[in-house]
């Protein structure tokens, strides 16, 4: 069973509003399809069938980038949206716009206006132990690891000659150097 936080709010369409909602919680940095935003649709007080609608969003990071969220889901009067991990890649304060499609035409219904926070500091502990931070040291040492081995492979000769049709022969050697 998925683990995540349901926000789903009532829409009256006869007021002609969008209806906008400021989270009181915040969403934590690095998590991933955690939340689903959504609508229940009504006019006049009756239930919307919303057969034939397509649900998605747009979700304006702090960064000012904006994720086009699809893949929406839309049954009986019920819209829901799954943030994806884009979503919560960025600290600071998001606006997430919930609209309908359907028949060529799109209706934002809801405005969703919150906040992602950082829950990382310091080194990350994985189950194999803390990742390592690199030391100035340890950098050049692989760096120089690296410029060895690319040596190394830069010796190397490999020759291809056709026996027939599409067989090879392949002959590797190092370069001698005089």
């Amino acid at each position: 069973m998925a683990v995540y936080r349901e926000d789903i709010a009532d829409i009256e369409l006869s007021t002609g509003r969008v209806h906008r909602t400021f989270l009181n919680h915040p969403l934590g940095e690095g998590d991933a399809e955690a939340d689903i935003f959504g609508i229940r649709v009504w006019k006049n007080g009756e239930a919307v069938n919303l057969a034939g609608q397509t649900c998605s969003g747009y979700f304006i990071r702090a960064d000012g980038s904006t994720e086009v969220i699809t893949g929406g889901t839309a049954s009986g009067n019920v819209a829901l949206l799954l943030l994806p991990a884009a979503c919560y890649v960025r600290e600071g304060n998001f606006q997430l716009a919930i609209q309908l499609t359907s028949g060529g035409k799109t209706k934002t219904l809801r405005i969703v206006d919150g906040t992602v926070v950082n829950v990382i500091e310091g080194a990350i502990n994985d189950p194999g132990g803390v990742v390592p931070e690199w030391e100035d040291e340890d950098l050049q040492d692989l760096l120089d690891r690296v410029a060895a081995a690319a040596t190394t492979i830069g010796s190397y000769r490999v020759e291809a000659t056709l026996i027939e049709d599409d067989d090879y022969e392949v002959t590797v050697t190092t370069a001698t150097t005089e």
